[in-house]
Order: structure tokens, then C-alpha cells, then sequence
């Protein structure tokens, strides 16, 4: 494809002259009108972004995934087009964008890499050497029109995680051990050991609310039929009325070691099925790696991992991967870490296709479809908006985005711009509205700062009544949550460890 030889003003009023090929991308990298923008983090995040630039771009969209994993985006996705209207305090209409997002690792690729400025691996788009290869297919929010293989360093300009960075750094004490719990062993892609942030790398980044996520338990078909059965709805229905529910107990036993096959005082299937034919099978859990924010939003929630300090106060340890495969039976346990919300996905429909029992945590964004795997209630409430907005459901975390406050890697101009856009948006009732994939805004909810008015006040099936939450776990102080909560004249330190609780 040839260079634009249209100014960028005329680009605006003919909308999808070019489509954004990866030949167009080399061009407009080469004459500097191209602007890139790199951020990692949050894989439950990923089809919201998608919709997000769906709505803010003209029809000349690309849409690329990384090519392994036969081209699902498991691990990096971006999308390239020309803007169909200017962002205020930011680019006009017209300018070519390329926003490339990392999945691989979860939420704390979002959070110390950005704090530090570690390069992490990020997926180059280029046209050199048949990198990018077209699908042949139309883009769409979840459908790439091209995959690519390559990859390399690159620094992060921000970063999007489940939960907010202090969650990731903080620590339990496991039996008289004391461990970063929700910290990935090991290195990072620039070989840096994973480390607990100090208060003053903490502090010095720029931290906001972006939107509320509601995450769901995920459970393989054959587990959704036989809790079916054992709850007396019809099996195999897809009704929702025939949705059956999950204990939140029995899900906290099941991730700490509690519930395992065949194994004296431990629980197995038959307790959530009532079958004790399923006492013997295989306990396969799909969980997400240290380091994800979905698995730190777990580890909150069901096991008090984070909120209590220590075993021995009453909180409990999350399993970790012990390298058993996924089976129907064999082994007591299997426990596996995914490194993404589809790799998570994959090892759930991996364990349908064996007939196999499996849980697992996804976010509700995902939509299973005609896919191996489902949701199911927790304590008798499916996650649904209408539900979580007023605290019906309790399975609910805001995310956050970040980036450096100043100095170096810190984003100025017409980026930060950009980047304040992009967190106002993902977060306000407007935009989870205009997001162009119905997938993408089902399972988010704006944050109850990001309205006016009551939660009563609402008009039945407006914006605000459909999407504005009216519960959370921080304070509505400030526009993007200050983590503190105020108690008459006195304010006391809060974070996600709080329970849910209505503020409008």
C-alpha cells in the first residue's frame, strides 16, 4: 500500500480511505505521523479495549493478534486505525494510532514494570520478513484481520490491572513463612527478579480508577451438567433459570487444598454434586498465574489472602500449579496456572473434552457461547450488571491504569492526553455505552464517582441506571479513588480487602 499523499485533515473527512495494513503502519511510523502507544497488564481488560478502539476509530481498523496459540490473542493483541473524531487534549481526528496491549502474565506486567520501567516483551507489528499475515477476515473487536509472530522488548508507556498496584505488593505469612503472594517467581523478560515495590516507587505512580469488573466462576461443561442434575434443573439447559449455583465455600475449600479426590477428610465432587460416584474423580483447577489480577481478586475474595495477614489468623494460602495434567481422574489434584484469561479458558475446555471436572475464575466479559465452558452462580446470584451494580452479586473489583507521575517515561502532551481518555472512558457510563462490542460492556460497570445522583435517581434504562455502579470497595472521595475511607472527621487506609459496600 502506498504512502497517504492526503493530509491528515483530509483523511478525517473521507473516514476509512486506508486501511491500516501493516505496510501502511511502516509508512506512517517512517513519516512520523504514526502514534504508538504500548500498554500491559490486565488479560480480563482485553475485550474492553478492543471495543474502546472500535469506538473511537474510523472503519479503517486492523486488528492483530499474536500468532501462537493458533491466532486467538492469548497473549498480545492491537489495533491500528485512523481516529474518526479528536480526542480533547489529545490528537485529531485523522491521526493514525496503533495501540498495542499485552496480555501474557496478567495484571502485574501493568504495575512494577511501569514503576521501574523494565521493558517487558510486547508484539511488534511491522510488514519485514511476512511478520504480520492476513486472516482474511473482517476486523472485529475479538476478530483479528492479521496475526504476528514477532516480538521484542519494549517499554510500556502504562499499564491496566485488575486490582490497584498496592495488591501486588503485598505480603502474607504462610505458615511462618512470609511471601509476596500475588508476585510471580523468578524474572521478568529483562531478566529483573519480581521484588515488592517500596512505598516511594508506589507512590510515584499516577494511579486511577478506570472501570469495575465483575469476574464469575467458570466451571467445564460436564461439572455444569452434573450441578444441573444434583439442583433438580433440566441438564444441558442453557435457560437461565437452569443455571445452577456454586457455594462460595465450597469454591474457597476447592483453592486452598480442602476438596481433593479420594482423600481422607477432604471433600470431593459428590459434595458440590451429591453423587459419590464423583468422590474419586480427579479435582482439576484452572487458576490464573501469580501475578494476575483475576488471581489476586481471588485470592481476596475467597480466601481472605491479603485482607488477613497470616494462616494462622485465619487466612488461607491459595494452591499453587503442581504439575499435574488436567485428567478425569488419576491424581487427587491438578492444579494449573494459566497465564492468561484465554489461556484460563483453555484449560477449562481442555477438561470438557476429557469429560473432566473443572472451576476456574474468568471475567465476565468473556462470553462463552457455543465454547466448552460456563459460568455459574455463586451463592444462588449470576453475575450480571443489574445484579452487581447494587451489590446483589459479590464478585466485583475496579480496575486501575498507571503510569510514571514525572521524569523519565513519564507521558506528556497530546499521549497523556490519550491515556487520560482512556481511563475516564473505560470508566464512565458513556462510554461502556458506546463500546462498539456487547461483549466487551457486559461485564464492566462504571466506578459510582464517574456519575451524578443517587442510585435511586436514575432513569429506568438510561446510561447511568444500566452501567453506573453503586457499590465498591474504595472511597468515592476523589475522581479516581484516593484508597482512603472516612469515618466522621477521621479518615482510616482501605484498598480491595474491603468488602463491597453501597456509597450512592
Amino acid at each position: 500500500m502506498k504512502v497517504r499523499l492526503v493530509s491528515l485533515a483530509a483523511m478525517a473527512a473521507v473516514g476509512s480511505a486506508h486501511a491500516l495494513s501493516p505496510a501502511q503502519i511502516d509508512a506512517d511510523r517512517a513519516n512520523g505521523t504514526l502514534k504508538e502507544i504500548v500498554i500491559h497488564g490486565g488479560s480480563a481488560q482485553a475485550p474492553l479495549f478492543g471495543g474502546y478502539m472500535f469506538s473511537i476509530c474510523n472503519n479503517d481498523i486492523d486488528v492483530y493478534f499474536n500468532s501462537g496459540g493458533s491466532g486467538t490473542g492469548k497473549d498480545y493483541r492491537a489495533y491500528a486505525c485512523t481516529l474518526k473524531a479528536p480526542i480533547k487534549g489529545s490528537y485529531p481526528a485523522g491521526t493514525p494510532v496503533l495501540l498495542t496491549k499485552r496480555d501474557l502474565g496478567g495484571s502485574i506486567y501493568g504495575v512494577n514494570p511501569i514503576a521501574l520501567q523494565n521493558e517487558e516483551n510486547t508484539m511488534t507489528v511491522d510488514s519485514s520478513g511476512g511478520n504480520c499475515v492476513s486472516t482474511g477476515q473482517q476486523a472485529g473487536p475479538t476478530t483479528p484481520s492479521y496475526t504476528c509472530a514477532s516480538f521484542g522488548l519494549k517499554q510500556a508507556i502504562a499499564g491496566i490491572s485488575d486490582v490497584e498496584p498496592a495488591i501486588f505488593n503485598t505480603t502474607m505469612t504462610v505458615g511462618s513463612t512470609k511471601t509476596a503472594i500475588n508476585l510471580p517467581a523468578g524474572t521478568d523478560d529483562s531478566g529483573n527478579t519480581w521484588a515488592v515495590l517500596t512505598a516511594n516507587q508506589l507512590k510515584a505512580l499516577n494511579v486511577g480508577g478506570a472501570n469495575q469488573t465483575i469476574f464469575g466462576v467458570a466451571v467445564s461443561l460436564p461439572l455444569r451438567n452434573a450441578m444441573q442434575q444434583a439442583q433438580g434443573l433440566n441438564v444441558g439447559s442453557e435457560a437461565p433459570g437452569d443455571v445452577p449455583s456454586m457455594p462460595r465455600a465450597f469454591y474457597a475449600a476447592g483453592v486452598s487444598g480442602f476438596v481433593q479426590a479420594g482423600v481422607a477428610n477432604h471433600a470431593g465432587w459428590d459434595a458440590l454434586t451429591g453423587s459419590p460416584a464423583d468422590a474419586g474423580k480427579q479435582v482439576n483447577i484452572c487458576r490464573r498465574a501469580n501475578g494476575s489480577g483475576t488471581q489476586a481478586s481471588s485470592n481476596l475474595l475467597f480466601l481472605n489472602a491479603g485482607t488477613v495477614a497470616t494462616t494462622s489468623g485465619s487466612g488461607l494460602a491459595p494452591l499453587v500449579g503442581n504439575g499435574v495434567s488436567i485428567a478425569r481422574s488419576g491424581a487427587p489434584i491438578a492444579v494449573v496456572e494459566n497465564t492468561s484469561t484465554g489461556t484460563a479458558i483453555s484449560c477449562l475446555t481442555t477438561a470438557s473434552g476429557l469429560s473432566a471436572y473443572a472451576m476456574g475464575i474468568v471475567s465476565y466479559e468473556n462470553d462463552p457461547g457455543t465454547a466448552a465452558w460456563r459460568f455459574v452462580k455463586l451463592d444462588g446470584a449470576a453475575p450480571s450488571q443489574s445484579l452487581a451494580r447494587v451489590g446483589g452479586y459479590p464478585y466485583v473489583y475496579e480496575a486501575s491504569i498507571q503510569w510514571l507521575n514525572k521524569g523519565t517515561g513519564a507521558p506528556t502532551g497530546q499521549l497523556l492526553g490519550f491515556l487520560e481518555n482512556l481511563r475516564t472512558t473505560l470508566g464512565s457510563p458513556t462510554g461502556i455505552a458506546a463500546l462498539a462490542d456487547p461483549n466487551a460492556k457486559r461485564g464492566v460497570l462504571a466506578p459510582p464517582s464517574n456519575y451524578t445522583g443517587s442510585c435511586a435517581s436514575q432513569t429506568a434504562g438510561s446510561n447511568n441506571a444500566l452501567y453506573g455502579s453503586c457499590v465498591e470497595r474504595l472511597d468515592t472521595v476523589s475522581k479516581y479513588n484516593s484508597g482512603r475511607l472516612i469515618y466522621g472527621t477521621k479518615a482510616y487506609s482501605t484498598n480491595s480487602s474491603q468488602d463491597l459496600h453501597v456509597v450512592k
